[in-house]
């Protein structure tokens, strides 16, 4: 799972890239969870590296905290930011 605005510093396209990487060997899903500027890019790209059928986009979700407990794993490799809201919330 990854939690962003969408937006360039967030890395969604990095998580995307690497989740393309793994997805068959793992048999696994990804979700993104939020909306912003790269949500196209995102989606474009998951299409163009063949993983779009096992990415759901969730758009925006405001109680973070009821889906998030389903996930394996939460990744956040934001370019600046030492610690994402989406993990340090109650």
């Amino acid at each position: 799972m990854h939690i962003s605005n969408f937006r360039q510093p967030k890395n969604t396209l990095g998580v995307v890239k690497t989740f393309a990487l793994i997805a068959d060997q793992l048999g696994t899903r990804l979700v993104l969870v939020g909306d912003g500027p790269d949500v196209t890019a995102a989606r474009n790209l998951c299409k163009a590296l063949g993983v779009l059928d096992r990415v759901t986009f969730t758009g925006m979700v405001t109680q973070i905290e009821k889906i998030i407990a389903n996930a394996d794993c939460v990744i956040q490799p934001s370019y600046r930011e030492s610690f994402g809201m989406a993990v340090s919330r109650p």
